[in-house]
């Protein structure tokens, strides 16, 4: 090792930079590794050219410390020791600016429930002239052309407009989208439906709300919801269809959500079923429909991040981490950034084509904003692999580069806030691998 007197990151490792601390992103497998604040400089210096000697010179650091710092990054497969500098080899890092993976179709804003917590305030009215199927059908094959493949059918509820829905959802699959999936309430679903769902080889999704029948029923505003619910999930379970249920979490159901989970799966075998908090849009921004305990559930203390490969990591880098690939376009033919964020349109199928709807100044602010443009988040060394959530981070207000407020970290200090028992609040040390 004494030959040794350069250090470098291999290709596929990132240094990403805080105000205090950094981070080592590996994107082979998908890690982050905490550096701390002397290390970061370290890491920076070395990866830039200079020798292990000058760095032990220039920071008074003894070699034998720093190369058993440099050992442990070595045995993560973070990086390596050389005779010789040698500049990092460049990694194409793939963008994704300029296709989209998803789409939401609000095939109507219509909805036979009136559920206290909808994103979407839906209900039995019309709130404008809605999209005809040739005009779902023309602004589909744009999405096709950017790349997308994978789509979602919801409302309102879908049902309320079965004719147009299945007419859609017959052409997507022609036109060869490879992962068509209904969102319904399943309340008026017909034997006929089930049959057209399984025909055409698409999957379902559900929201269900509780195991207790008046929970449920009390969240929907609807009598006999759970009933329905229950008799049809059983009836799509018994022809094979694909079925993911989601809990949306609320004052109401909040202590019943783990025996929910338990009933779905004992009851009908469903595996995938997920679970999320009510996020403050539409009728969920009523205050009531919060607890102080689902606010303390949601606060985030520690490093806990999904894998971040490389293409996550560009992604990330380069713009938002759902507006940059996905889009949802409403019944009446808005492009919104989100299914969730009601408040901002790129603008109208109807007066545009797609290409031009995505290439105005709205839509680029949007698909573009990366954490490096969010409050603090700006500061923070672990920007490319936390997932964010703008109409959460917000909050209801009009602050769209709001930090997300369940975030506990101070990239300032590197420190993680916790709640002590009783109240108060102290720090943690940000803790790394390295």
């Amino acid at each position: 090792m004494s030959k040794h007197n350069y250090f470098g990151l291999k290709a596929a490792s990132f240094l990403v930079s805080g105000a205090t601390r950094g981070a080592i992103y590996d994107t082979d497998k998908g890690s982050v590794f905490s550096l701390s604040k002397d290390g970061k400089i370290i890491v920076q210096k070395l990866d830039q050219g200079k020798a292990i000697s000058e760095i032990c010179k220039e920071d008074g650091v003894s070699k034998k410390e720093l190369q058993n710092f440099l050992q442990k990054i070595v045995d993560l497969g973070l990086g390596e020791f050389a005779q010789e500098f040698r500049a990092r080899e460049k990694v194409e890092i793939p963008s994704t600016q300029d296709s989209l993976s998803f789409v939401h179709c609000e095939i109507t804003e219509q909805c036979n429930f009136t559920c206290v917590h909808c994103y979407n305030s839906a209900s039995l009215c019309k709130k404008g002239k809605e999209l005809k199927t040739a005009e779902w059908v023309r602004v589909l094959q744009e999405v096709y052309e950017k790349g997308c493949r994978r789509m979602q059918l919801v409302g309102g509820e879908p049902f309320c407009k079965r004719k147009t829905l299945f007419e859609v959802a017959g052409e997507a699959r022609r036109m060869g989208y490879e992962g068509v999936e209904i969102f319904s309430n399943c309340s008026l679903l017909t034997a006929r439906d089930i049959a057209n769902i399984k025909d055409l080889k698409i999957s379902m999704a559900s929201s269900f709300y509780s195991s207790n029948e008046k929970i449920h029923n009390a969240i929907t505003q609807k009598e006999g919801s759970w009933q329905k619910a229950i008799e049809n999930f059983a009836k799509i379970v018994e022809q094979q269809i694909p079925l993911r249920v989601g809990l949306i979490i609320s004052r109401a159901n909040e202590a019943t959500v783990e025996e929910t989970k338990a009933f779905l799966k004992e009851q009908f075998g469903i595996e995938h079923i997920g679970s999320d908090y009510v996020r403050p849009v539409g009728r969920g921004c009523a205050s009531d429909l919060i607890s102080d305990s689902m606010i303390s559930a949601q606060a985030v203390t520690s490093p806990s991040f999904a894998k971040t490969d490389l293409s996550t990591f560009a992604k990330r880098r380069c713009g938002h981490n759902c507006f940059m690939d996905k889009i949802c376009i409403s019944s009446t033919g808005d492009v919104h950034p989100c299914v969730m964020e009601r408040d901002v349109s790129y603008g109208n199928i109807r007066r545009a084509s797609l290409e031009e709807i995505l290439a105005s100044p709205t839509a680029f602010q949007y698909r573009g904003m990366s954490k490096d443009s969010i409050e603090e988040c700006s500061k923070c060394e672990y920007r490319y692999c936390c997932f964010d959530c703008r109409v959460k981070a917000r909050n209801g207000s009009d602050n769209i580069t709001a930090k997300p407020w369940w975030c506990m970290y101070d990239p300032l200090k590197g420190e993680w806030k916790i709640h002590k028992k009783g109240g108060g609040e102290s720090s943690i040390e940000a803790r790394g691998e390295c």
